[in-house]
């Protein structure tokens, strides 16, 4: 299961402040950014997931003049297409397509 996450940071004076809040936010997570500001990331449940999306909220509330972002409903289904590095595509699939898809 996944979730994916993207952002754009309105004012640049918080920018590094904001991507550090992220990063805590994420540090315990397997995820991989494909974009410059969007993750794809791994979950174990729906819970977890649940979780994950009002954290995401709560900090796009906290700094809500100054950060703009979309949190997509939990996956548990692959479909992805694009053109980014080769590596990048292993990555999401390790996250997107359980084992038994495959």
């Amino acid at each position: 299961m996944y979730i994916t996450f993207c952002f754009d940071i309105v004012d640049k004076n918080e920018e590094s402040f904001i991507k550090e809040k992220i990063k805590n936010l994420l540090a315990d997570l397997y995820w991989v950014k494909p974009l410059s500001n969007y993750y794809i990331i791994d979950i174990d449940d729906y819970e977890n997931g649940l979780e994950l999306r009002k954290k995401i909220i709560s900090l796009g509330r906290q700094y809500k003049r100054k950060f703009r972002f979309l949190v997509s409903p939990i996956y548990n289904k692959r479909g992805f297409g694009g053109i980014i590095p080769k590596d990048l595509w292993d990555s999401i699939k390790d996250i997107t397509m359980p084992d038994e898809m495959e």
